[in-house]
């Protein structure tokens, strides 16, 4: 059998990039389709006083970090196309039936449909009741820590092949687990938890180069067995628990290269990740 679809992304979201220079105002809010990338030109474009007149970074300014809400919207179609017989092969040979007769064969087409939402917010603890308690870094010239939530659920309608379910587990989704380890799913939930805390310049790094310590917590489930609804009920076949979560720290060097090491809580091991990109 064969498939085909497409989809669509939409985000929708009010994030500030915060600067040491500009963290008394909030800056415009923008919107993001699933084209827009979070480059230093849409950083230049909310607070242009990231960069100077000469195009490089500021001396003394400090990298920065975003805060506020997104949300993320995501849909996909598809078709699958399953080729099915009208009798077996038997003793009569391959394309025959076991009268004799010709066998004859029927293009059946499956559609589904895919929903994902998500919601990330990016809180400032340093604006939180006690927040003073976090300090404001070296002279107020490094960003705020911040907390962000997140939370994602997915659900597919129709008939949908193992192959285009949602896989739980991942560097993206829960770290500690590779993609699809802990299972498949026709619908899911996730939620996660990180603090980010700024760090001193480490060595070897270039002085404006972002860096942070980050916690985390997050989790993923299938909402009670989903995946019995899908063909061949691939969970129980390959014994995959359908959920699980992880915990775990690790350093950010260069704005998006992360070094973590997260607990597998099912088997009871600290396994290290190098990857590169935003978890959110």
């Amino acid at each position: 059998g064969g498939g085909g679809g497409g989809g669509a992304e939409v985000k929708q979201g009010s994030l500030v990039p915060w600067s040491s220079k500009n963290k008394g105002g909030r800056g415009k809010k923008f919107s993001s389709s699933s084209n827009d990338n979070p480059d230093q030109s849409r950083l230049d474009e909310v607070s242009p006083n990231l960069r100077n007149k000469s195009g490089s970074s500021s001396k003394g300014a400090a990298p920065p970090a975003v805060v506020g809400s997104r949300v993320t919207l995501k849909v996909d179609s598809g078709v699958v196309t399953n080729a099915s017989g009208g009798g077996g092969g038997g003793r009569g040979g391959v394309g025959r039936r076991q009268d004799g007769h010709p066998m004859t064969t029927a293009i059946q087409l499956a559609f589904f449909n895919k929903i994902q939402a998500a919601f990330t917010q990016y809180v400032d603890l340093t604006e939180m009741p006690l927040g003073g308690a976090f300090g404001k870094g070296s002279g107020g010239n490094r960003p705020p820590p911040t907390l962000v939530l997140h939370a994602k659920a997915g659900a597919a309608l129709g008939n949908l092949p193992p192959y285009e379910a949602f896989p739980l587990g991942g560097p993206f989704g829960v770290r500690g687990y590779s993609q699809g380890e802990l299972g498949l799913a026709k619908r899911f939930a996730e939620a996660a938890m990180e603090l980010r805390v700024p760090a001193c310049r480490l060595p070897l790094m270039p002085a404006n180069a972002p860096g942070a310590l980050v916690a985390f917590v997050e989790g993923t489930t299938d909402l009670g067995q989903s995946a019995r609804d899908l063909p061949g009920s691939p969970n129980e076949f390959f014994r995959k628990p359908g959920a699980g979560w992880t915990y775990g720290g690790g350093v950010r060097l260069l704005g998006a290269a992360r070094i973590e090491c997260a607990k597998d809580t099912l088997r009871d091991r600290w396994t290290l990740l190098v990857n590169f990109g935003e978890r959110f």
